[in-house]
Formats: C-alpha cells, structure tokens, sequence
C-alpha cells in the first residue's frame, strides 16, 4: 500500500494510494483520541496519527514512532513526525503536512527534512520522544535512511511522496462530527 516517488523511488506495494486506511477506519481511530488532540484549524497531529496507524498496516513488524524532538544543551532543534524502525534502525523519516497549500507545505516539509540530515546520527544530539522517554541516537546511524513528506490525498502530484488515502474534505469532515 505505501508508494515512494522521486528520487529515492521504492515502491512497497501495488495499490495506486501511498497509504490506505478507510474513512471509516479513521473515524474509529479519531474516536479513540483523547479530546483537543485535534482541531478543524489545525488538524496535523490527527493527519499524524492516521498516517501512522496506516504505516503500522504496511510495517507490521517495525515500530513506529510520532513525535521525536531532537535537540542540543540549549534548544529544541526540531521534532520528527514519523519515524519506522526496523531491525533496530530508522528506515524512514517522514514529515507529515495536512495544509492547504500542498506546494508550501511541501517546501516547509523539505526544510525539516534537511535540517533532520545534518543531525541523523549524531550522539551529540539527544533525542527523545514528546512524553520525555530517552531515545538513543543509534536509532538515526542509518546511512540509508529514506526520508519522505505525507499529506492529502492527490499530494503525490505537488512534490509529496506519500498520501493518506483522505482528502482535506474528509478530515475536516471527521473532525466536524466528531464535536457531535
């Protein structure tokens, strides 16, 4: 189910969509978050959490990770929004956009993504995950690390390497019902 295009082309599976997980897949999923996990202005960490239960369906053996903040002794440098280990090493790191604008979304997804590589790696950096636990930097030793940007459905079009199986349409409409 997962399509990679561009320049580090791997294609996982044959289905057409990057990520699929049904409409009615995500209202479940929506259902079981905590409330204020999301909201119809600002929608990315259910767009998060829909793209990493769909990559649990196509890396049912990794583990996969929302919300590593790496940083330095005096900052936070930035967080990444999905992470897959296997075999004890990061395989992918995949910023997720659920904005309007895909061509911006996708630049601002770029940035993050490069500022990420000069840092993967580097035991210099700590990294940890949003609730505080310890990650170990050996995770990002990878040199082959595929690093990639997930939004909407019909991203792949505006530079975007993977994409929900639902469009913008949908997840506003899931978050609409689920204030009912």
């Amino acid at each position: 189910m997962l399509v990679r295009i561009g320049m580090m082309s791997l294609v996982v599976a044959l289905a057409p969509q990057a990520l699929a997980l049904t409409y009615g897949q995500a209202v479940s999923l929506a259902r079981s978050l905590p409330p204020g996990s999301y909201s119809s202005t600002d929608h990315g960490k259910l767009c998060e959490i829909i793209g990493l239960a769909a990559l649990q369906e196509d890396f049912p053996d990794a583990r996969i990770y929302n919300g590593i903040a790496y940083s330095d002794a005096t900052r936070t440098i930035g967080e990444l929004d999905l992470v897959v280990e296997e075999n004890g090493v990061a395989t992918h790191v995949i910023e997720v956009k659920c904005m309007k604008d895909f061509r911006s979304a996708a630049r601002k997804a770029d940035d993050q993504l490069a500022r990420f590589s000069r840092y993967a790696g580097r035991c210099d950096i700590d990294f940890s995950l949003v609730g505080g636990e310890v990650v170990d930097c050996d995770l990002f030793a990878n040199p082959q690390i595929i690093y990639g940007k997930m939004s909407y459905r019909d991203a792949l079009s505006s530079g975007f390497d993977y994409e929900l199986d639902l469009t913008r349409s949908q997840i506003l409409t899931l978050i609409d019902s689920m204030k009912n």
